[in-house]
């Protein structure tokens, strides 16, 4: 249903807002009467995250995002341009037990003695 968490790197834009994380999280967004849509998870704080989609719902539409760890949560879609979107968590999202559930993922680099082998 989900992926693997893998982090990217931490977006501090404003010190009044929460952190967002840049993540590449593949999940699932819920509508009410429609079909659960597949979506790339792009940051997260947690008040709120970004995403991609080919269907990207409207502006005003209230969604349940599937958060490995915590479940389905309520948030409401802010923006959209193209196929990116901003939602706002309808309660804050527990950040700890969020990264406690998806550990980050450790990118493996590759030295030259290994790709002699």
């Amino acid at each position: 249903m989900t992926g693997i968490v893998q982090q990217l790197g931490v977006d501090r834009y404003n010190a009044k807002k929460a952190d967002r994380v840049r993540v590449s999280l593949e999940t699932k967004l819920r509508i009410l009467k429609q079909p659960d849509i597949d979506i790339s998870l792009c940051n997260i704080s947690s008040r709120g995250f970004m995403a991609e989609s080919s269907s990207a719902p409207a502006i005003g539409t209230d969604v349940l995002l599937f958060l490995p760890g915590i479940g389905w949560t309520l948030a409401n879609i802010r923006w959209r341009r193209g196929d990116r979107f901003g939602a706002r968590f309808s309660e804050a999202v527990n950040m700890r037990q969020f990264w406690r559930a998806n550990p980050p993922m450790r990118s493996v680099q590759q030295g030259p003695a290994s790709q002699a082998a």
